[in-house]
């Protein structure tokens, strides 16, 4: 989200619109390879599935109520912090 954000030619609803495309495509893939692979716990799967449906919801009613300048800094000084925190863990 941060990548997109960056240069700002994409309104902060479309570059939530893309992330959430992006992440309903990688899961699922992994959940067809779940289902086929390994034993699921659909107790847990469903406590998941609710909570990832609530977190898309939430995060759709922050940014209508968001300026779109000061969401995007914070996106990108979120994704630079966890660049760098990433990176120093994985130096030492």
């Amino acid at each position: 989200m941060a990548i997109l954000a960056r240069d700002g030619r994409l309104a902060m609803r479309e570059v939530a619109i893309v992330k959430n495309l992006v992440i309903a495509s990688a899961n699922t893939a992994a959940s067809i390879f779940f289902l086929l692979t390994a034993h699921v716990s659909w107790e847990r799967s469903l406590v998941l599935f609710a909570a990832s449906g609530l977190g898309g919801y939430v995060s759709g009613r922050v940014i209508d109520r968001s300026r779109p300048e000061a969401l995007r800094w914070l996106v990108v000084a979120i994704g630079a912090i966890s660049t760098i925190y990433l990176t120093a863990r994985l130096l030492r």
